[in-house]
């Protein structure tokens, strides 16, 4: 799902500074976002807060095995396309 993706740490910021939504085509990287929705969704329907924390022990291991930037970035995407909110604790 994240194959044919490079993504570094930097690229974090610069994901959450986009603003309006802007969605780019990154049809690759799609199927992740939607990954990462769906476990967001499933775990606050359970009563149960999401922190970055856990959607990176989740989508490190198998079957997924994604690397740290990249989940980032793809939850970063996700924030910039209004369809997560993050907040610091």
């Amino acid at each position: 799902m994240i194959q044919g993706e490079a993504y570094r740490e930097d690229d974090i910021g610069k994901l959450l500074t986009i603003k309006g939504g802007m969605q780019e085509n990154l049809s690759g990287s799609l199927q992740a976002e939607q990954e990462i929705l769906n476990r967001i969704n499933s775990q606050h329907n359970n009563g149960i807060r999401v922190s970055a924390k856990d959607l990176l022990e989740h989508f490190q291991i198998k079957p997924y095995g994604w690397y740290p930037s990249a989940i980032l970035c793809t939850i970063a995407k996700l924030v910039t396309y209004n369809k997560v909110e993050i907040s610091q604790r």
